[in-house]
Parts: C-alpha cells; sequence; structure tokens
C-alpha cells in the first residue's frame, strides 16, 4: 500500500497529515482502583468529576464494594489522588456550644422603656471561647443578661445532630378580684399553658483542619413578664399582676468559627409584642481529635 501525505492549510498554521500509523509515543491515561474508606464512591465520583473535567474521569462500581474507578492523564495523576486523600478521610468529632442569652432592654432613669433601645453589638462577642464567657458572666451579674441557655452538642463531622429540650409552663391569662375588689379582696386567676424550649439542628464540617464551618438551624421561646407590662388586674395585696409575654427567637445561617473561638452569630430573629427583646445566640467549636484530645 502506498503511504501519502497531505499539506492542508487551516487558519493561517499548515497541518501535515501522514497516512501511517497513528503516534504510539503519546501519553497513555493511567488507571487505578481506590476503596473508599469512609465517603461513598458515588458521591466522590461526582465531586471529582466536575473537579477533574476533561482530565480524568471517575466511575463507581457497585455499592457493595465501595470502589471507585480511576482514568486520568499521567499530569494530573498525582493531584487526583492527593484530593482524593484529602476527601476521603475519617471524619471529625466536632464539639458546639450554644449560649442562648436573653437581653434585658435599655431603660431610662424613670424606669420606663428608653425611646431608642440600644442593643447589645454581636461584633463586640468574637474572641476565645474563655474571653466570651467571661463576658457573659459580668453582663449578667450587671443585668444586662437576664436569662441564660447553654447547649452542648457532639457532632460527627457531616452528620446532623439535633438537641430539643421543651416544657409546658403556666401563666395567668385573666384575673378577677383581689385588692379589695367585689369578690372582698379574693383573687381568681385564669391559668393557660404555652410550650416553650429550644429546638438546635447543627451540620458541622472541618475546612481546614482548624476551622468549623457551620449549618445552624435554631428555635427558641421563652416566657417573660416585665416591670411595664399589660396590667391584668391586682393580687390580694393590690400588686399589678401584669401579663406574661411569649417571645420567639430564629436563626438559619452559616458560620466560620475557629476551633477554640466562640462568636455571636448574626441574623437572630426575635419577636415579641412589646419589641423590646433582643436574644444572642453565641457558638463555641472545638474540634476533637481521634484520641479525644480537643485541638485547641
Amino acid at each position: 500500500m502506498k503511504r501519502f501525505m497531505v499539506l492542508v492549510l487551516f487558519a493561517g498554521v499548515f497541518v501535515l497529515h501522514g497516512g501511517g500509523r497513528a503516534d504510539d509515543s503519546a501519553p497513555k491515561n493511567k488507571r487505578t482502583v481506590v476503596l473508599v474508606k469512609y465517603g461513598n464512591a458515588k458521591d466522590l465520583a461526582g465531586v471529582l468529576g466536575k473537579h477533574f473535567k476533561g482530565e480524568a474521569e471517575f466511575q463507581a462500581l457497585p455499592s457493595s464494594s465501595n470502589a471507585l474507578l480511576i482514568s486520568s492523564t499521567p499530569a494530573v495523576f498525582d493531584e487526583v489522588v492527593k484530593v482524593l486523600g484529602q476527601l476521603d478521610r475519617r471524619p471529625h468529632v466536632v464539639s458546639v456550644e450554644l449560649l442562648i442569652a436573653e437581653v434585658q432592654p435599655a431603660k431610662s432613669e424613670d424606669g420606663k422603656p428608653a425611646p431608642a433601645r440600644k442593643e447589645l453589638d454581636e461584633k463586640e462577642f468574637t474572641g476565645t471561647s474563655k474571653e466570651i464567657a467571661d463576658k457573659v458572666q459580668d453582663l449578667k451579674k450587671r443585668g444586662l443578661i437576664t436569662g441564660l441557655k447553654r447547649f452542648q452538642l457532639t457532632a460527627l463531622e457531616n452528620q446532623p445532630t439535633t438537641v430539643s429540650v421543651g416544657e409546658s409552663r403556666p401563666i395567668v391569662s385573666g384575673i378577677a378580684g383581689g385588692g379589695g375588689g367585689r369578690l372582698g379582696g379574693v383573687t381568681s386567676r385564669s391559668i393557660s399553658y404555652r410550650n416553650v424550649g429550644t429546638i438546635a439542628k447543627v451540620t458541622a464540617r472541618v475546612t481546614d483542619g482548624k476551622t468549623v464551618m457551620l449549618d445552624l438551624d435554631v428555635e427558641d421561646s421563652r416566657l417573660h413578664v416585665s416591670d411595664d407590662g399589660v396590667v391584668l388586674g391586682k393580687d390580694e395585696n393590690g400588686v399589678p399582676v401584669r401579663a406574661t409575654e411569649f417571645i420567639m427567637s430564629s436563626l438559619k445561617s452559616k458560620l466560620s468559627v475557629p476551633s477554640g473561638r466562640a462568636l455571636a452569630a448574626r441574623g437572630v430573629r426575635t419577636e415579641a409584642k412589646s419589641g423590646q427583646a433582643q436574644t444572642l445566640i453565641i457558638v463555641t467549636t472545638s474540634i476533637v481529635e481521634p484520641e479525644g484530645k480537643e485541638s485547641k
């Protein structure tokens, strides 16, 4: 068979085509099979396939083996193996502490609500876990924080963890008599019940060995009787009985918290009829090493 050569002019570039065999010197793809230890082979195949698009191909073998078939150009093969090792690692255990603080509304000198209530600034609650804990306790001693809830969660990385604490509380919804009224000073109270408590959902992920990314979903409800609340009536001693206010706080946020540090989450929504309520949600994280020691 005769050999032939064709000279083609394309886009100003001469390309020489030979009629002989293809160039056998071109590098061939490297292939290997990796047993996925901690993750899911199918999920990893999708993530790595997008990351190395055009340079490597990934195929998850049957779920019973949880193995990954890799075909990669020599140029990126080592990088593929390195990235796979970073993704398929033993998940961290993360300790997450939530402090939910009820902030006392600011008052003017005569004890009435201040015209413009100044809330505590979340930016001021960033530091080491000890610094922020000490600051919160100081504010509580000074009466600026009137209620404090503490929750400790231990979360396996990338696995949602939930804590739920609730109770049914009695409240006075109405009052009759008292204070020398028509019932001769005898007070009759109408009692109802409200469910209050806290539900917190946390999913943690360690990004660089020192920082924790959190998906945080918190709902907190509480009851509060303020000194300037609505007066329902008076008791046997003539003391005003004030209405109980139901306060609801919620937060849905993504936070980045270095291990051993604490910060107050922004975006907490607090709903109350008086409009005088503020809630702080302070988050502290610690990465727990396999041997049980916390990473600071």
